[in-house]
């Protein structure tokens, strides 16, 4: 019996501390820091694929970028020139002419096919010094791979202009769900947060942009 009472008692610690843990992940518990001099934003965007999820096949989701110029000059993004006013898409993906690093993928997709809907995202400020950050985190992570895959690039490239309290947690393997999680401890995160982008996609080799248009869902 008392063997019994100990084992109920340990059960419920387990239960009240994950409960605990839960709810403390999921509280808006933090704020993006205001910039005064911010020169563009970036977006981290994720999607845990349940509502792309058919017949069965599981679809593990998907997580992205944007880079949005909010100043009268044009900026740089890895090799992409970034007019005034207008936004990038920037993500990793394992399509077969090229495992890495392609622009304006994502946007096209909900463009087109309003794909990710549900998405969660939040939004931080850049000042001059991050777009230098985020042109040499692009040139050193344009690679894909199952254990490098898109939430690993979009939470490593995030970190890499973060803030100390905006920074995001890493994991030995990283998921879109997982992301998804940690979204929600903003105030300031968004659902379905709309972008606007440039209607040509691609990839650049070495200096070259190899522009792609969409037809069909053959890169789906």
């Amino acid at each position: 019996m008392k063997l019994l009472k100990l084992f109920s008692v340990a059960i419920f610690i387990f239960v009240s501390s994950m409960c605990f843990y839960s709810c403390k992940t999921d509280s808006k518990t933090r704020r993006i820091e205001n910039i005064e001099n911010a020169v563009a934003t970036l977006t981290i965007f994720t999607y845990d694929g349940k509502g792309e999820s058919k017949f069965g096949l599981m679809n593990l989701g998907h997580s992205f970028l944007s880079i949005s110029n909010m100043s009268q000059s044009d900026i740089i993004i890895g090799s992409y020139k970034l007019n005034s006013n207008e936004s990038v898409c920037v993500g990793t993906w394992s399509i077969q002419e090229h495992f890495g690093v392609w622009y304006n993928v994502e946007s096209n997709y909900i463009r087109l096919y309003e794909k990710y809907l549900g998405r969660l995202s939040v939004t931080k400020y850049l000042e001059e010094n991050d777009i230098e950050t985020i042109c040499d985190f692009i040139a050193t992570h344009d690679y894909w791979s199952p254990i490098y895959n898109c939430s690993y690039f979009a939470i490593n490239l995030w970190n890499s202009v973060a803030k100390q309290n905006e920074k995001l947690d890493t994991y030995l393997i990283y998921s879109p769900s997982k992301l998804s999680s940690q979204l929600k401890t903003f105030q300031e995160y968004q659902i379905n947060k709309s972008i606007k982008t440039n209607y040509d996609f691609g990839y650049f080799n070495e200096t070259m942009f190899v522009s792609f248009n969409l037809e069909g869902d053959e890169y789906v």
